[in-house]
């Protein structure tokens, strides 16, 4: 049985938003951290959910997509394992 991931972080941002690092700095910060699970979730942009997507390689954590989605009632974060929703998505607003 693998090993269950003792850090796990589903809200990150990145430049594509309004977050202080790019998404290639995200995931060496990710990997520096020791968090086996994440997921970043831009303000209405799936970018670096691109970017990600081809820099993941074997061995690194689990990267699951998501995005900060603007309504009237504010920002509802939404991640989705399936990687289908953002394939050809590029940005919400």
């Amino acid at each position: 049985m693998a090993d269950i991931p003792r850090k796990i972080d589903l809200h990150m941002h990145s430049t594509v938003s309004d977050g202080t690092d790019t998404p290639e700095q995200l995931l060496q910060n990710v990997i520096a951290a020791g968090i086996g699970v994440f997921s970043v979730t831009d303000h209405d942009a799936v970018k670096a959910a691109h970017v990600l997507r081809d820099l993941i390689g074997e061995g690194d954590p689990i990267f699951i997509p998501g995005v900060e989605v603007s309504s009237a009632m504010g920002l509802t974060p939404l991640t989705r394992p399936s990687q289908g929703w953002w394939s050809s998505a590029t940005n919400f607003a």
